[in-house]
Order: structure tokens, then C-alpha cells, then sequence
């Protein structure tokens, strides 16, 4: 009875870690993990023009999370802005990549540009931990 007992319960703690596992990404706002998606596979292909068509789609993605934001702090939902500000948080460190690669390898740059990536980056992770600290 103990053996059946203990492999049941070994069983139902596989399944759990096994779903657990398969959750896949908790995004703040899926119209905005699908543009981020979109425009990392385009970043992928290494060519101007989809280059240029990640950055727009970055920028869509970026309106999105503003929208989202002023939304879920208009509706109190505090869960929900942990997770926004999370995902504007990556979003804001991937648009900031290619000055950061340009400042890397000594090329000019626009500087104020990359010194508000790197504020808004610092004030998402920020309201991100702030928001999910709250009850």
C-alpha cells in the first residue's frame, strides 16, 4: 500500500513540474509580444530593411505598452503593471542594443537618445518591482 501510495505521489509531482515547465511566457500585453516577436526574427535576418522594419515595429510595440499601462493604472490592476512594466522594461534594453553597439565600437551616436533608453529602462524594472511588492 505504501509503494502504491509513494508512486502515485511521485507521479502527481512529475506532472505538476512537467506543466509547470510548458507554461511558456506570462507577457504583460500579448498585441505587444507579438509585435517584440515579430520584429526579433526580422532583427534575425541581418538586413537594412528589416532592420529598419524591427525598429518600427519596436516603436508600435512601445505605444502599446504606454496604452496598456495607462490603461491598467486607470483600472487599479497592479498585477497587471508588474508585467507591463516588465515587458516595457526588456523592450526598452532591446531598442537600446544598436547604440549600444555603436558606442561599443566608437562610432557617433546620438547620446541623449541613449541616455533616456537607459532612464526608461532603470524606471520600468523599478515600477516593476514596486508594483509587485504591493498586496
Amino acid at each position: 500500500m505504501k509503494k502504491i501510495m509513494l508512486s502515485l505521489a511521485l507521479l502527481f509531482m512529475t506532472a505538476g513540474g512537467a506543466m509547470a515547465q510548458g507554461e511558456g511566457p506570462k507577457p504583460g500585453s500579448w498585441k505587444a509580444y507579438d509585435k517584440i516577436s515579430k520584429a526579433d526574427h526580422l532583427i534575425g535576418d541581418r538586413k537594412a530593411e528589416s532592420f529598419e522594419q524591427a525598429q518600427i515595429l519596436y516603436k508600435e510595440a512601445e505605444d502599446i505598452l504606454k496604452a496598456d499601462i495607462e490603461k491598467a493604472k486607470a483600472e487599479q490592476k497592479t498585477d497587471k503593471l508588474a508585467l507591463l512594466y516588465l515587458q516595457n522594461g526588456q523592450l526598452q534594453n532591446k531598442m537600446l542594443a544598436p547604440d549600444l553597439n555603436r558606442a561599443q565600437q566608437g562610432v557617433p551616436f546620438d547620446t541623449i537618445a541613449f541616455c533616456q533608453r537607459i532612464d526608461n529602462i532603470i524606471s520600468s524594472y523599478n515600477d516593476a518591482a514596486e508594483y509587485n511588492s504591493k498586496p
